[in-house]
């Protein structure tokens, strides 16, 4: 049985499962909205709550940075240390993308000079 120091803890796991599913319904709604007629009030809900999802995700992924800095446990793999370098580099670049796509989307938003409403 795998020890508390073998584990990530609680709130990791949290903002872990959060983030997922976030982006899962960002993605998905995007993609909704886009078969939708432009101008239904389905497309603007679904357009609004991708909006006030990306708000959300923007403060999930500097909560995730400062814990994954200054708290919560980081359990090592008895794996090889090439294993363990490339396993960082990867969480990293899960941490790049995620922050890519937030960028993007405010950018695109203030690109329409539109508000950001939560």
């Amino acid at each position: 049985m795998n020890s508390p120091a073998d584990r990530y803890d609680r709130l990791t796991r949290t903002f872990h499962w959060l983030t997922a599913a976030l982006v899962i319904f960002m993605f998905a709604s995007a993609h909704i909205w886009e078969n939708l007629e432009k101008g239904t009030p389905l497309r603007k809900g679904l357009q609004s709550v991708h909006i006030s999802l990306g708000i959300a995700m923007a403060v999930l992924i500097a909560a995730r940075i400062l814990w994954r800095l200054f708290g919560g446990n980081h359990p090592k793999a008895d794996n090889h240390p090439a294993l363990n370098l490339a396993a960082k580099i990867a969480h990293g670049c899960l941490y790049l993308l995620l922050l890519t796509q937030v960028t993007l989307g405010f950018l695109f938003r203030w690109a329409q000079g539109e508000p950001f409403n939560f």
